[in-house]
């Protein structure tokens, strides 16, 4: 079976260990932000244009 690597006998494997998720965490925020911000634009102009369509404006 395989297994983790031993923290102190394979210390290199763990390095930059913080680092990689700070990055990661910070791409996948700014992905999930991206995507909110897409889909809020993409809700009001769906209303927006409807609202035009039925002449509620």
């Amino acid at each position: 079976m395989l297994q983790l690597p031993n923290p102190v006998q394979d210390a290199t494997y763990y390095a930059d260990v913080n680092l990689k998720r700070l990055l990661s965490w910070l791409g996948y925020t700014l992905a999930i932000t991206a995507m909110t911000f897409v889909l809020c634009l993409l809700t009001s102009g769906i209303s927006f244009s409807s609202s035009l369509a039925f002449g509620q404006l």
